[in-house]
């Protein structure tokens, strides 16, 4: 049963990669998350250094 679970969540990140790659908007839409979501973080890291 896990061993299935594990080949399914293979293939379906396999998947997922493949329909990133081949939808530009979707593609550009995630990078900008993840840059926003680290930017957040690094300036949390920066303000809790200044206290």
């Amino acid at each position: 049963m896990e061993v299935e679970n594990i080949k399914y969540i293979k293939l379906v990140r396999r998947t997922w990669w493949r329909r990133l790659l081949y939808s530009p908007k979707l593609f550009v839409r995630v990078w900008r998350v993840t840059r926003n979501v680290r930017l957040a973080f690094n300036a949390v890291r920066t303000l809790l250094r200044a206290v």
